[in-house]
């Protein structure tokens, strides 16, 4: 009762909250319990880019919470809580009279045919796992089936068609509430089967036969999909395992957790309990088809308290909604009821069992570079405005649904994406500043050397954690995508415009490709921020009297608020639109056809929240089944039958050879303490090895077009770098170690950025000279550090460099 008039209080108190622009980017936070929430767009701009916090208290004491895991879960065949789940399907009018697969529970336990290791449950779950990874159509699972019921001795209990199939798993679909809107003047159709015409008397545009003539959004409640993740066993331990990460680390950001909003709320607010969790909220527009504007934009939620891997894998991101149709989502009919199912939610509560025209532009203030920040006040007041007149003001458009669930933050909650203003942004725009022929009177024109800037391009040779390769400036440059901008931007374009770009427009780059870096850290220090902000900052106050006022946009004076949002709500990978992006690319291989394919989306979403708690009851540990559900999971990385497991960090890839040392290696392995073996089978050689220090990386002596053997070690001099050149075992008395032969670089002398104003270093890329071939040194496997990777491509300049990844988290 108490929170109730509290939550009365506070909703007579709140003042509208607005939202700008079309594309929102939200970081938000919510308890299973109890939400509050608000929304916010850009603090000095109003353009583009909102965000959405849901602050949460708890209500009461969790029922059941720490329950999550039954007694019954470590079963190798599915226990009586499924069976209900899996053998109650819900009802199909095409077939209402069709029977079901197993009618009885006493046959849930069956076997597929007799003798079959394999249970009927167990089967089906792998045919759905396998049906999910290679997104198999209709006609190719009814193929796969018949084709395994011909494998299978008769009888058998293999399902005979797609749609008893489908039967086993109907009761895994979550429920989902429907709205439609008329396309042309977004008035809402209560019931779309029995009317023809829009009801708006203004409007009657015929809306029964024509596709693009109706918008709809479907919401997904939220509180069924959490229940579903606290069901999985381990789930809650996963969120109970970083407790100790949310407690801060003096001053380091290293995730979310470390920003000022998320501190702030763990001191005083919602986060002070253990058990409450917190969200990052996204929504963007997704073109279904190439000759239709049909489209999606589907809501997703991320729980920032699981680890960043899982928190990013598909099984555990959250569609709140999906809007679909041919035009763009007005938000107040798209955020309402995602409000009001929020808003619900902290009412009820959830208990789990455990071109042309003009350019608008920011000219750098020297006095307050970032200009005045806004107030949650101002932005109300600047609501109230548009209200009046009836037109946005300073960029607020008007007030937005989700202002009606208590405690919106309008500010601290706003994070400027790095990926849209850096990447898509600021490098693109440079990009084509320098490249294109409209500019060629400028003095930094650099397009009549474009053909030197692709073969240096071209020529590099990244590891694999740069997933595309690099693609020509000439004919490809419009179709880069936001990930091969940020490997230009960090990695390659230092070294690809070292002597090419004239020194004072490369110098002033190199402020940004610096700047950037630094907040992208796994660990970003306030050293590190203080040094991103005055980088910044001269770029920006450089960037009008080099490039001239057209060119300081919206997204140019962003980046003056980069260092602050670190500050508030950690490194710029944390909150960054890559895994919304890849999300919604995911999103469109979730259906097949035209038909109803919003359910359908809806349905592989279910599914694929669903059955890793059927795998857990269904499937035994270590059975060859268990590892082959697993190999069907994108996320895992497949086990290599051939891998020689030497520590905990170390894993030897591929079948071993028996080399015959040479005088060079037996001297190093002198040097290493390592006796002259008298049985050369003791000591066996490999090309790969699979180093997990913080992520899972493989360094490789094969030469391909990829080059994954640069990577940097520690010795009594300190940091050195080198390359991979053979990798040993040495077997002695039962024991195992790992020692690697590696080439050593020698730093050159040589400092590519050389502003005398910032003093910038750019630490992260160094020049070495060419390695040579009796450079040789032995070292511990335990002694590498991290995997970098070499580009050596300015020949010419007689030196090779290195480049450092900033964050063992982002993965292409």
């Amino acid at each position: 009762d108490i929170l109730r008039d509290n939550f009365g209080q506070e909703q007579d108190q709140e003042e509208p909250v607005y939202t700008a622009g079309e594309d929102h980017h939200c970081s938000e936070y919510v308890h299973q319990r109890a939400c509050n929430d608000h929304i916010s767009c850009d603090p000095t701009d109003g353009v583009g880019v909102a965000s959405l916090q849901i602050d949460v208290e708890e209500t009461e004491q969790l029922v059941g919470l720490a329950g999550t895991q039954s007694d019954t879960i470590d079963r190798p065949l599915i226990s009586d809580e499924f069976s209900d789940l899996f053998f109650q399907p819900e009802s199909d009018e095409e077939e209402s009279g069709s029977t079901q697969l197993l009618s009885e529970k006493e046959n849930v336990s069956s076997r597929l045919y007799e003798g079959s290791a394999l249970s009927v449950c167990a089967s089906n779950v792998l045919i759905m796992k396998y049906k999910l990874k290679h997104n198999l159509t209709q006609d190719a699972l009814g193929d796969l089936l018949s084709l395994l019921c011909i494998h299978c001795p008769s009888p058998n209990e293999c399902p005979p068609s797609v749609y008893k199939f489908r039967k086993h798993f109907g009761q895994l679909k979550y429920p989902i509430n429907s709205h439609h809107f008329c396309s042309s003047c977004l008035w809402s159709i209560d019931d779309l089967s029995q009317v023809q015409s829009c009801p708006n008397p203004y409007c009657s545009k015929d809306v029964m036969f024509r596709k693009k003539a109706v918008s709809s959004f479907i919401e997904v409640p939220i509180e069924p999909q959490l229940k579903t993740f606290f069901e999985r066993r381990g789930f809650f331990e996963l969120i109970r395992e970083r407790v100790d990460l949310r407690k801060g680390h003096g001053g380091i950001l290293s995730d979310v957790y470390d920003g000022v909003v998320y501190q702030r709320l763990m001191s005083k607010g919602f986060l002070t309990d253990q058990h409450n969790i917190s969200f990052i909220f996204n929504t963007d527009g997704i073109p279904v088809y190439k000759s239709s504007g049909y489209a999606f934009w589907p809501i997703f939620f991320l729980i920032n308290e699981l680890p960043y891997k899982l928190r990013i894998a598909r099984e555990y991101r959250i569609l709140a909604g999906l809007w679909h149709g041919s035009i763009k989502p007005d938000m107040t009919l798209f955020l309402k009821p995602v409000a009001v199912s929020l808003r619900t939610l902290f009412e009820t509560g959830c208990t789990t069992p455990c071109g042309r025209g003009s350019t608008h532009t920011y000219p750098y203030q020297e006095a307050d570079p970032s200009g005045p920040i806004r107030t949650h006040q101002e932005v109300c007041e600047l609501a109230q405005a548009a209200i009046e007149k009836g037109i946005p003001v300073s960029g607020v458009k008007g007030p937005s649904w989700l202002a009606t669930v208590p405690s919106f933050d309008t500010i601290d909650g706003t994070s400027v994406d790095y990926m849209h203003c850096v990447l898509l942004g600021v490098a693109r725009l440079l990009l084509r500043l320098w490249l294109n022929s409209c500019h060629h009177k400028e003095l930094w024109y650099i397009g009549t050397q474009q053909a030197a800037i692709d073969t240096r391009l071209c020529g590099i040779r990244p590891p694999r954690e740069i997933q595309r390769l690099p693609r020509s400036t000439q004919t490809t440059l419009k179709f880069w995508k936001a990930h091969e901008l940020r490997a230009w931007l960090l990695h390659y374009s230092p070294i690809v415009l070292f002597g090419i770009l004239p020194d004072v427009y490369y110098q002033h780059y190199l402020l940004l490709v610096e700047a950037v870096f630094l907040l992208l850290k796994d660990e970003v220090s306030h050293d590190d921020l203080s040094q991103s902000t005055h980088l910044l900052q001269h770029f920006c106050f450089m960037m009008s009297s080099m490039y001239g006022d057209r060119y300081m946009t919206a997204n140019v004076h962003s980046l003056l608020h980069l260092p602050d949002v670190v500050r508030k709500l950690g490194p710029l990978w944390a909150h960054s639109c890559f895994p919304f992006e890849a999300a919604n690319g995911e999103l469109l291989t979730f259906f097949h056809g035209s038909q109803g394919i919003e359910k359908q989306v809806v349905d592989h979403i279910s599914t694929l929240h669903k059955l890793p708690k059927l795998a857990e009851a269904s499937l035994s540990a270590g059975s060859p089944e268990k590892d082959f559900y697993h190999h069907m999971t994108p996320q895992g990385t497949q086990a290599r039958k051939n891998q020689t497991k030497v520590n905990e960090h170390h894993t030897l890839l591929g079948n071993p050879r028996f080399p015959n040392l040479t005088p060079t290696e037996k001297y190093l392995f002198s040097l290493a303490g390592v006796e002259t073996l008298s049985h050369a089978s003791e000591i066996s050689s490999y090309n790969e090895i699979l180093i997990s220090k913080g992520n899972r990386t493989v360094c490789t002596t094969r030469e391909t077009m990829r080059d994954d053997s640069c990577l940097a070690y520690s010795d009594s001099s300190g940091r050195c770098f080198g390359l991979l050149q053979n990798i040993f075992a040495v077997k002695n008395s039962g024991k195992l170690q790992c020692f690697l032969l590696v080439k050593t670089l020698s730093a050159a002398a040589l400092n590519i950025c050389t502003d005398s104003i910032t003093h910038a270093k750019l630490n992260h890329i160094q020049a070495f000279y060419p390695p040579r071939a009796e450079d040789l040194c032995l070292i511990s496997a335990r002694q590498v550090q991290e995997k970098c990777f070499m580009i050596d491509v300015a020949k010419d300049l007689g030196y090779v460099f290195v480049s450092r990844f900033p964050n063992v988290s982002e993965v292409e």
